[in-house]
């Protein structure tokens, strides 16, 4: 089985912009640009893409995106890597990915995200479970989710979410795969534990009242994961 997968999702119609994150990511893995058929994006011919058609596979649902069901699709076509990252477009990260693909290698967890936490029964969530078509997961089970900008999936977790997508089992994207996770007793890590020895750190811009300004960059510190506004 082979190690690292890691896909860049993206809308984004500035595909010079895109290749030239694409280029950012390390040669010790294997990356993808992941991308909605229906956009027919077009890259360069060294741009490894990975296209599915979300009018098939996309449920309909306001409160079921397609940010993980793509990492579905995406593992149907390749299941055979060890380890499945989804990086979101609107991500921005101002370190190496090198140096960060490095700290993570040795990691078991089963699900990394950014950051996260648990929900008891009451399950007021970020979106009311009531709504989020989660069907057979029953509402009082206890969840767990939070920023999910970067993920990573292990192959068994791909498996079981792959198996309940294939029966119609869905949730919202922020919190099922992570509740199935915890559901089925696998390794949850947070990438705000995982570094809190080390000089990362994580931001959030992506709300109703701020639109980042790429120039802050350069005031912030090193090895910072921006969730910002689709640009």
């Amino acid at each position: 089985m082979k190690n690292n997968a890691v896909c860049y999702l993206s809308n984004n119609k500035n595909t010079e912009e895109m290749e030239r994150r694409y280029k950012l990511l390390p040669q010790n893995t294997d990356n993808f640009i992941l991308t909605e058929e229906k956009l027919n994006l077009i890259y360069g011919q060294d741009i490894k893409t990975c296209k599915f058609n979300s009018a098939i596979e996309h449920i309909s649902s306001p409160f079921v995106r397609w940010t993980y069901v793509s990492l579905i699709c995406f593992y149907d076509m390749f299941p055979n890597y060890e380890y499945y990252w989804l990086l979101e477009d609107d991500l921005i990260f101002n370190g190496d990915f090198s140096v960060f693909f490095n700290d993570t290698k040795n990691r078991d967890e089963d699900i990394i995200i950014c950051q996260g936490r648990y929900r008891g029964t009451d399950n007021d969530y970020w979106f009311d479970c009531t709504e989020s078509k989660i069907h057979n997961y029953e509402i009082d089970t206890p969840t767990i989710g939070g920023l999910v900008v970067i993920q990573r999936w292990s192959n068994k977790l791909a498996s079981l979410l792959s198996n309940l997508h294939k029966n119609k089992i869905f949730g919202h994207l922020e919190s099922f795969p992570t509740t199935v996770a915890h559901r089925n007793n696998l390794k949850i890590g947070f990438l705000e534990e995982i570094f809190k020895e080390q000089a990362y750190y994580m931001k959030n811009y992506c709300n109703y009242d701020t639109r980042f300004n790429l120039i802050d960059l350069d005031h912030l510190p090193k090895n910072t994961l921006v969730h910002a506004v689709k640009f």
